[in-house]
Parts: C-alpha cells; sequence; structure tokens
C-alpha cells in the first residue's frame, strides 16, 4: 500500500506539470489567433496517422530554390541590394558634370524686367542654362563611392548568409520528419507490446489470483507510458511538417510550450 501510495503521488506531481504546460500552451494558441489569453477552449485537431502529412520527396536544392522566390525576408534582403547598386551609382555622379535648365514667365503690373516701368500689366519670360562641373573635392567623390560599395558588399553576404541558413533550415526538417516518422512507428510496436504484456501478466505465474495490484499497476503504467510516446511521435511528427513546409513556403513556424500530449 505504501508503494501505490508513493507511486500515486508521483503520478499526481507530474499530472499538474502536464496541466501547467497543457494550459501555457493553450494561452499561446489563444496570443496567435487573437482571443484572450485566459479563453477556455478545446482544439479539434486530432493525433492520428491517417493525418500524418505526406513526406517531403523534393530535393532540398529545389526546396531552397522555391523558398528563396517566396519568402517574404529575402525579398527585403533583394531590395537592399538594390538600393546599394543605386547608391553607388550616385554617388560616382559627382565626377560628372550637372547640367540645370531653367525657365520663366512673368506677368506683372509692372513688369520689373522692362524699361522703363509702366503701370500697366504685360508679359515677359526669360530661359537659362547652367553647367558646373566639379574637378576637385578633396577626395569626398571617392569615398562616398567606397563606402557605398563596402555596403553593398554586406548586404550581398547577408543575402547569401540567409540563402544557405534556408537550405540548412529545410534539410533540418527533412530529418526531424523522417526521425518524427520512424518514432510514430516504434512507438506504436511498444503500444502493441505493452498491450499484449497487460493481458498476460495476471495469468503468468501459476496461480491468477497470486498477480499483486502492484503488478498490474506496472503493467498499466507501462501500456500508458509507451502511449504517450507514441503520442509524442505524432505531435513531432506534426510539428516537423509545418516546420518543414514554414521554410520552403515563406511562413514562419510559430511553436509555444510543448508537452499538451501528456493529458
Amino acid at each position: 500500500m505504501l508503494t501505490v501510495a508513493t507511486r500515486v503521488s508521483q503520478q499526481r506531481t507530474l499530472l499538474l506539470d502536464a496541466q501547467n504546460q497543457r494550459d501555457g500552451a493553450r494561452a499561446v494558441l489563444a496570443r496567435l489567433i487573437g482571443a484572450r489569453v485566459d479563453a477556455d477552449f478545446e482544439p479539434e485537431a486530432a493525433l492520428a496517422e491517417g493525418a500524418l502529412p505526406v513526406p517531403a520527396t523534393a530535393q532540398v536544392i529545389d526546396l531552397a530554390a522555391h523558398a528563396r522566390g517566396a519568402r517574404a525576408d529575402r525579398q527585403a534582403l533583394l531590395f537592399r541590394v538594390q538600393g546599394a547598386d543605386a547608391r553607388i551609382d550616385a554617388a560616382r555622379s559627382g565626377n560628372r558634370p550637372s547640367i540645370a535648365i531653367a525657365a520663366g514667365y512673368d506677368y506683372a503690373r509692372p513688369n520689373p524686367v522692362i524699361f522703363p516701368r509702366q503701370d500697366v500689366w504685360n508679359t515677359s519670360w526669360d530661359a537659362g542654362i547652367n553647367v558646373s562641373w566639379t574637378l576637385w573635392n578633396g577626395g569626398r567623390t571617392g569615398a562616398e563611392v567606397a563606402e557605398a560599395k563596402q555596403q553593398a558588399a554586406a548586404t550581398r553576404e547577408r543575402l547569401a548568409e540567409f540563402d544557405s541558413q534556408i537550405a540548412l533550415e529545410i534539410r533540418q526538417r527533412q530529418l526531424d520528419l523522417t526521425t518524427a516518422e520512424a518514432q510514430v512507428r516504434t512507438a506504436g510496436e511498444a503500444v502493441a507490446t505493452a498491450a499484449r504484456s497487460q493481458a498476460r501478466r495476471p495469468g503468468a505465474r501459476v496461480r491468477p489470483a497470486s498477480a499483486t495490484t502492484t503488478d498490474l499497476l506496472d503493467a498499466q503504467q507501462d501500456q500508458l507510458e509507451a502511449e504517450l510516446q507514441r503520442t509524442r511521435a505524432l505531435a513531432s511528427v506534426k510539428l516537423a511538417g509545418s516546420a518543414a513546409g514554414a521554410g520552403a513556403w515563406g511562413n514562419e513556424a510559430v511553436t509555444g510550450p510543448t508537452g499538451s500530449d501528456e493529458e
């Protein structure tokens, strides 16, 4: 009886921890969907093998190429590269001459450009061309061009690093998905084995009545732990599949506290 009471206390502690993780994940989900963080609801999603995502069969290089054209954050970096190139051209314009053309039309009483001035309405117009060319400014133009080139090179390096991170992220998610699917199969075998063990446990002795309560509790706990591992594996497949799709399609995967499967 003391042994059973000790195990019950341990399981109650695990239950409280699981409930805390469930409530934390529920609060994160409520924030993401725009509900109150203390909203009480139950998601309708079911963790079943029939609902598992289809494993990604495309090559990493193909998924990475698709991601480079779909992700908005990479598009923002590409705009920065184009802006840096335009800044180089703008800095180089300091070595070229500039031409300004101006024209004007005036209708005044009296008109100041007409002499002698008369108290009557008169019209006048003027046009002009101004050409200027800075031959030497102390190296300022060269320094601005060099600075613009360095900024453009740094932006391109950031873009290249981002592309390499995309390929690495997709590959990692594919590996996670493959591992999670293998864990689902292994956990399913463990559940079936634990169920057979529980069915045979009372009759394993010479007399069925000799099976103690702790023996039965051990068998039930083994089966529940196997089922829990299988549920966790199913959840891992869901998360890995969603993360792999996020890397390829440009949607950022958002995950909250884990452990809600322990209910």
